[in-house]
């Protein structure tokens, strides 16, 4: 009976136990599935984070990389811009000079040939002049002389009428080829009185280089009545 006791009492003993492992372990268990729940929230939502940085991320780099390209796009415009501009600055600046240089030729051109056709003309008339010299020697260059100066006398100088000189101005250089005589030098003083309106002096010089006729020099006025000078006209005017 004893015996039959002390075997009910272990199998007591054994169900308690049995309840009260199950017990803990029914508690650890459901401890462990809430914590691994929380775990699993915990990660979800770090998941989630990790997640939304890496969009905000994404969306960074993407916007950076587009204001990053508009940048670029702009500079690239504006040193286009600026390339063109100084191309555009350089050619102008090219094209003036090129003007300029081809205006400083061009002037160069002219006065070479200006001087060149005055040294022409000036050894044309040098040459045309010892011509008739040559032609005129002798007898013959007095003749001529007289007619020329007896003609511009009287029907020369008709286009200075209307020109005056100054009330101080009194005297007139007169070179002549030849002395004028008595007669021509009187008709030439009242020929000058009744242009000038006032009687004028006569200092005359001879150059035998006038060929014929005169040269009257009164004040800044110049009245050329020679051959020189009408040959000079005349090569003047042809070229």
């Amino acid at each position: 009976m004893l015996f039959f006791g002390l075997i009910l009492i272990q199998i007591i003993v054994f169900i308690a136990l049995i309840f009260i492992l199950r017990h803990l372990l029914t508690r650890n268990v459901a401890g462990a599935t809430l914590h691994l729940k929380q775990l699993g929230e915990d990660y979800a939502k770090k998941e989630a984070n990790a997640k939304k940085l890496l969009e905000e991320a994404d969306q960074y780099y993407k916007d950076t990389r587009l204001k990053a390209k508009k940048e670029v796009d702009q500079l690239k415009a504006q040193f286009e811009k600026e390339i063109h501009e100084a191309k555009d600055k350089t050619l102008k600046q090219a094209r003036a000079k090129s003007e300029e240089v081809l205006e400083r030729a061009n002037k160069a051109k002219q006065a070479i040939l200006a001087e060149v056709d005055e040294r022409i003309s000036k050894e044309a008339v040098k040459k045309a002049c010892e011509l008739v010299e040559d032609v005129l020697s002798g007898q013959f260059k007095p003749e001529v002389h007289s007619g020329w100066v007896d003609d511009l006398i009287e029907n020369g100088f008709k286009e200075v009428k209307k020109l005056h000189i100054k009330d101080n101005i009194t005297q007139a250089k007169v070179v002549s080829a030849l002395p004028l005589d008595k007669k021509q030098h009187d008709k030439l003083s009242e020929k000058l009185k009744t242009i000038f309106k006032k009687k004028v002096t006569i200092k005359e010089e001879v150059d035998p280089k006038v060929i014929a006729g005169i040269i009257i020099t009164i004040g800044s006025l110049v009245l050329d009545g020679s051959l020189r000078g009408k040959i000079r006209e005349k090569i003047t005017h042809a070229k």
